[in-house]
């Protein structure tokens, strides 16, 4: 049986690219494993649609360190006090201006009780000895946590948290193959 030269030609050129596509397909498996997986649906923000697409991290949190722990919440807790102490002072002026304390003072003397007086000064040292106290017991509170918490991750393993990070997909250009692409725009260099 004689064969035709073309025909024989072109069945050569379709299996060379069968063989070709085979191997690209191949090599685009391979890649997508190694990649983290990325959750998202392609109609709706996936790969190649230019939108966010989520990729999903886990991490186990087996330690919190003291020493890190005595100082954020030492300028946590002192930054509350200094809120406390500045808004209470505000309101008491507040208060003292508007005639609220006056008014007070003349209620609780109608009780029986002579000679009654709200005192700025004194609940002023009051409010600074009891919030001092409470900034020093929260943050040796807070010290004790981060040492049971590291026991207790050592028995249990930890806390696990979840992290979501949003990126947009980059697009990669394939080129057919045979085509050698050059850095300018993407046009096919020419061969030598």
């Amino acid at each position: 049986m004689t064969s035709d030269p073309a025909t024989s030609h072109r069945t050569r050129e379709r299996a060379r690219v069968s063989s070709d596509s085979h191997a690209q397909d191949e090599e685009h498996r391979s890649s997508a494993a190694r990649r983290p997986r990325a959750r998202g649906n392609p109609a709706r923000g996936g790969e190649g649609s230019g939108q966010l697409m989520r990729i999903q991290t886990s991490r186990v949190i087996l330690k919190i360190d003291p020493w890190s722990t005595l100082r954020i919440s030492l300028m946590f807790f002192l930054g509350m006090y200094t809120v406390a102490l500045v808004g209470g002072v505000i309101l008491w002026m507040i208060g003292r201006a508007a005639g609220l304390f006056s008014t007070l003072e003349s209620t609780v003397e109608g009780f029986g009780l002579d000679d009654f007086q709200l005192r700025g000064s004194a609940a002023l040292v009051y409010a600074i000895i009891v919030g001092l106290l409470l900034v020093i017991i929260s943050t040796i509170g807070a010290v004790i946590s981060a040492f049971v918490y590291n026991v207790a991750s050592r028995t249990f393993g930890g806390l696990r948290v979840t992290h979501i990070e949003e990126v947009r997909p980059v697009r990669r250009l394939v080129s057919a193959p045979g085509n050698v692409s050059s850095p300018d725009h993407g046009r096919p260099a020419q061969r030598r």
